[in-house]
């Protein structure tokens, strides 16, 4: 980063000593101009890389910890996945339980949410008999409030997953 920070001090200089000099023609200050102005938006660009991977790297953390706090069965399968998205600002996650309950009753749940204020963004539950019923039509609830606020209602887990990328890409 300093090294970038020479090379823009040193094209300046160059740029205002040529001005001041008379040295250079107009279109050739207008190219110093924008070689500056491209190295000024690199350097920014590298800063706002370096600032996203310190908040992927807290976003993780903070979404292990969601996962870690919830109550799983022990014989139930439990996963999650974690995003940060710089263009929303926010760390979501997305947990997926399934088990059966002591009736035979296979239920899913999915929740999406805010890692750290734990604002719930969408939900997904369904149910059915392992023996009876092979999968269930369509699920006991399903529902995603998009980032516009809109709230939109889904009909299968499919429908959710596609329904929440718009907070975990």
């Amino acid at each position: 980063m300093a090294r970038s920070s020479v090379k823009i001090r040193a094209v300046i200089a160059a740029v205002v000593c040529w001005m001041t000099a008379g040295c250079a023609s107009q279109a050739s200050q207008r190219d110093l101009e924008r070689r500056v102005a491209a190295l000024e938006q690199n350097e920014r660009l590298k800063d706002a890389a370096v600032g996203s991977l310190d908040f992927q790297s807290k976003c993780a953390d903070r979404a292990e910890k969601v996962f870690n706090a919830g109550t799983y069965d022990r014989d139930g399968q439990a996963e999650y996945k974690n995003h940060f998205s710089p263009l929303l600002g926010k760390c979501f996650v997305l947990i997926s339980y399934t088990y059966v309950d002591k009736h035979g009753v296979v239920r899913t749940s999915k929740t999406l949410s805010d890692a750290f204020e734990s604002t719930v963004f969408g939900s997904y539950s369904s149910s059915y008999q392992s023996k009876i019923e092979v999968m269930p039509a369509e699920p006991d609830q399903c529902s995603v409030t998009l980032p516009s606020g809109e709230e939109k209602s889904c009909r299968s887990s499919m429908d959710f997953e596609a329904l929440a990328r718009a907070y975990m890409q």
